[in-house]
């Protein structure tokens, strides 16, 4: 006889996935794929003379995203600069960063300039810090072509004061 087909999803509910049975229930479609379809499913056909199961994974990817872009910023002497490159993908992304093109790790070692992951930290900025900084975020699934970089321009601005204090000037304010 025919058997009756069941899908469940092991750890969790079928009705928070994108999954749906066709073909009386023999196939298990799954439209606009989403995190939450990951997990192990399993398939149970019984009729009268008994049931057999099988178990799936499925395990659901992504290519690197960002989570916040950044935005292009004017510092001035003695600030501390922070740019974040916040991305996240399946498996997790990995963060590169470049100066004005070149990879960070074939530009002269700066001992105020520190990386870690996904942020960039320059201390006491001086004005040959200018330059255009950019990560990349990548991982299996990101082309060349189609991964996500993101790119800041770093300027630097010589304020009036500074200027005159740098000049010897006193500033002081007036009343």
């Amino acid at each position: 006889p025919t058997p009756e087909v069941e899908w469940k999803k092991k750890d969790g509910s079928l009705e928070e996935t994108s999954g749906r049975g066709d073909k009386y229930n023999r196939w298990f479609h799954f439209e606009n794929i989403s995190l939450n379809d990951d997990g192990e499913y399993e398939c149970k056909a019984s009729n009268s003379h008994g049931f057999t199961t099988h178990s799936f994974t499925v395990t659901v990817e992504a290519a690197p995203y960002w989570v916040k872009e950044p935005t292009s910023q004017l510092y001035s002497p003695g600030e501390t600069v922070r740019l974040d490159c916040q991305a996240e993908g399946i498996p997790t992304p990995t963060i590169t960063w470049s100066i004005n093109g070149q990879p960070i790790t074939e530009v002269d070692e700066e001992p105020r300039r520190s990386v870690s992951g996904g942020v960039l930290i320059l201390r006491d900025v001086v004005f040959s810090d200018t330059a255009v900084y950019q990560c990349e975020a990548t991982n299996k699934h990101a082309l060349p072509s189609s991964t996500p970089s993101s790119t800041w321009s770093v300027s630097l601005y010589l304020s009036l004061l500074f200027l005159l204090e740098k000049l010897g000037h006193s500033v002081r304010p007036t009343i």
